[in-house]
């Protein structure tokens, strides 16, 4: 399946949706999250409306309380100025008790792993690590373009 998702996900990325939804199509088992996550993504980055609302409709039906898959169609109706339908997703997904998960990264110092979540201050070492962010974004004023 993980290759599937891949292949799926370098068309898309490269703009052959359409082959990318055969690929989906014609897949000898039910493509999953990820595989229908791909072809969303890659709808998003073409901005292709039109193939999008169907491969949400096929990603809510594999994974109904992934909160990606509405916040990549929302992205996509954003993208057309669609506002009104962006507000009526963004109603089901409350009324649908589906919350979008904050991002987050992780970076490995050492040896030892840090996450950090938007909009989150709980790591720690948070006081410290703004300290120096400040200090670096001083310095970076005086540089020359």
């Amino acid at each position: 399946m993980e290759h599937y998702a891949c292949y799926i996900d370098i068309l898309a990325r490269d703009g052959q949706l359409e082959e990318a939804a055969s690929v989906a199509a014609s897949m000898p088992f039910k493509p999953n999250n990820f595989v229908w996550g791909a072809l969303l993504g890659g709808c998003l980055l073409h901005s292709r409306l039109d193939l999008a609302q169907d491969v949400y409709n096929r990603l809510v039906e594999v994974d109904p309380d992934s909160s990606a898959c509405y916040v990549m169609l929302a992205n996509v109706l954003a993208g057309d100025r669609r506002w009104d339908d962006v507000s009526v997703l963004r109603w089901f997904m409350r009324e649908k008790g589906v919350k979008k998960q904050p991002g987050s990264s992780w970076v490995n110092v050492n040896g030892i792993v840090h996450e950090f979540v938007v909009g989150s201050a709980a790591h720690p070492q948070m006081a410290n690590i703004y300290h120096t962010l400040h200090g670096l974004a001083g310095e970076m004023r005086f540089l020359t373009p």
